[in-house]
């Protein structure tokens, strides 16, 4: 930061350099006695008003102004109003990139040389250079202007030159100064606005090789002194969207005094071009000298017949080719002036079809994000409703075929609350409380159809299921009582079909049996003692093993033969046979003593 009035102590000249650093900040008046300032690469700049006012100005002056400010690659948001105070010998801005320009930006009431070199500039406001200033020599090369405001520039000049530079918006009367001399060279315009340059008292203009996109009525406009020989030239220039008297300037001019050639016209050549010009110009005293030096487009066909290169020829030419009295179009090789447009040019992007392209992405993007939304919503209402179906709340509702529903058409029927706060779920297992619940609410007609349809689930989840897995464990057990004990093979524990057509109660009745059988067999394998390790140590064991094993299944037998009441007498006498008595084992029997 350098603060206000930082050298007011300071009787001599002042230097300051600041380089290479990221933020920097100049109060207002911070140089009393300035000679010269430097500024450079700065990550950004920050001028206030009146910054550079100088207030000792005691020997500064006493051989003309020598003050200079230089801004070296630095950015700056914006230039504020009255920056630029006192009276400077040079302001240069290059290789930087400045915001806005304010209104009185450049109030000194002189300037030597103000040079824009290589700078981006967003716009230039309104009396940004106002007309009491005088800058003697106002150069503007190799910078990137969007906007040029209305009264932007309307200092008095004696040089005013813009070089090699690309601007995208002239606006009416952005230049009007006071100036002798008056350079427009190399320049890429794409809006030339109506009134967009104008001069008085100008010795020479000379608007030479620019590239303009679209030219407006009264462009160029302007009074010379009378007095003095004046000059204007319009050379080598492309222009591609001219609109009727946008080139009038050349009306108010003398025959001698204008220089007019090498210029290119984006129309189509045809046989009135003499009256096309007329309308251009606004007048006719020069219309064969101007069509002399101009060129136009020829078409496809006239192109390749005469073997244009550029598909471009002198306008006189192509009128003594073509359009001659009786004339007969012979296809041969031109020899006459060609000239070449660079249409590569960036001025030439359509803006129109620039935006019409972030339209579509704007509303491709948008029909993504509904799409999704949309997605989302399908989404979630399915899964919302699976979940409904899964916790019960869309139970299907069922009647009988003489049974007929109560409600009119065209109705929505409401359940109650208090049902749907009862609803059924399938419990995790099975339980004697469960079994009496169920029974209850079997009894009740308001739960009767929900309890039968719980219980059909109960079954085919707690009976059928479970016979399914223990078939085939229960043939095996079966098969070894046939081979060891001679005995018939016990059926499966199974309810007859009849059983399921006396109706949900007699299933109730099934799986509480079912539930009292597992609950014997439970306790009993609870109490069961497991067989020693040792029993199984030898080969020789199995047979023991297997006759402690068969009876202590004999009580389990006795109890199934009391349930099943499809069993015949004689299997059961066979079944109710005792065992035979643990073997002995050969190994074990006692032998001649030894001793005797």
């Amino acid at each position: 930061m350098v603060e206000s009035e930082a050298f007011v102590n300071s009787d001599s000249s002042v230097i300051i350099e600041v380089n290479r650093v990221k933020y920097c900040i100049v109060l207002q008046a911070a140089f009393s006695k300035l000679l010269n300032a430097t500024f450079q690469h700065i990550n950004q700049l920050e001028l206030v008003e009146r910054t550079f006012e100088i207030t000792k100005k005691d020997g500064i002056i006493r051989h003309g102004l020598i003050t200079k400010i230089t801004f070296n690659n630095v950015e700056m948001s914006n230039i504020p109003s009255k920056a630029f105070f006192s009276s400077l010998a040079e302001v240069r801005i290059q290789d930087s990139k400045i915001g806005e320009i304010h209104q009185e930006a450049f109030s000194a009431i002189q300037i030597t040389t103000i040079h824009l070199l290589n700078s981006t500039i967003d716009t230039i406001r309104s009396e940004a250079c106002p007309s009491g200033s005088l800058i003697s020599n106002f150069k503007i090369s190799r910078c990137n202007i969007s906007k040029l405001e209305s009264r932007a520039v309307m200092c008095a000049s004696s040089n005013f030159s813009i070089q090699f530079s690309r601007i995208r918006d002239i606006e009416t009367g952005a230049i009007n100064a006071t100036s002798a001399y008056v350079n427009l060279i190399s320049n890429e315009i794409i809006n030339f606005k109506s009134s967009a340059l104008g001069f008085n008292s100008w010795n020479k203009i000379l608007i030479e090789q620019n590239m303009i996109k679209n030219l407006e009525a009264n462009s160029i406009y302007g009074e010379h002194a009378q007095q003095l020989k004046n000059e204007f030239s319009f050379i080598d220039n492309d222009i591609f969207n001219p609109e009727n008297n946008s080139l009038s300037f050349v009306s108010t001019l003398e025959e001698g005094s204008i220089v007019f050639t090498g210029n290119y016209f984006n129309v189509q050549c045809h046989c009135f071009l003499n009256e096309w010009l007329g309308n251009l110009t606004k007048t006719t005293k020069n219309i064969n000298a101007i069509m002399n030096s101009s060129f136009c487009t020829v078409d496809d066909l006239l192109s390749r017949c005469y073997e244009l290169k550029t598909g471009l020829i002198n306008m006189v030419n192509f009128t003594e080719m073509v359009c001659a009295p009786g004339n007969v179009i012979k296809c041969e090789h031109y020899n006459g002036e060609e000239k070449v447009v660079n249409i590569t040019n960036p001025i030439f992007l359509n803006n129109s079809a620039s935006q019409h392209n972030w339209l579509v992405v704007i509303l491709a993007v948008t029909g993504f994000v509904v799409l999704v939304i949309i997605v989302m919503f399908i989404f979630l209402l399915i899964s919302g409703g699976r979940w409904l179906k899964r916790k019960g709340y869309f139970r299907n509702m069922h009647y009988s075929p003489n049974e007929t529903s109560n409600d009119e058409e065209n109705t929505i029927v409401t359940m109650d609350q208090d049902s749907e706060e009862h609803k059924l779920e399938l419990p995790e297992e099975l339980t004697q409380e469960y079994l009496e619940y169920l029974k209850t609410r079997l009894e009740d007609p308001s739960t009767h159809q929900e309890t039968c349809e719980m219980i059909e689930r109960l079954y085919e989840m707690f009976i059928i299921e479970d016979n399914y897995e223990n078939n085939n464990r229960q043939d095996e057990e079966a098969h070894l009582y046939e081979e060891l004990a001679n005995m018939q093979t016990q059926p499966t524990e199974r309810k007859s079909i009849e059983n399921m057509q006396n109706g949900p109660l007699s299933i109730l009745r099934m799986m509480e049996e079912r539930f009292n059988l597992q609950y014997i067999d439970t306790e009993e394998e609870r109490t069961k003692p497991s067989p020693l390790v040792n029993e199984y140590s030898e080969p020789s064991d199995a047979a023991v093993h297997l006759y402690s094993e068969l009876k202590q299944n004999q009580k389990q037998i006795e109890r199934n033969e009391k349930n099943d009441s499809l069993k015949s007498g004689g299997s059961g006498s066979m079944a109710a046979r005792p065992l035979p008595n643990k073997p002995d084992d050969a190994y074990n029997r006692a032998g001649p003593s030894s001793l005797d």
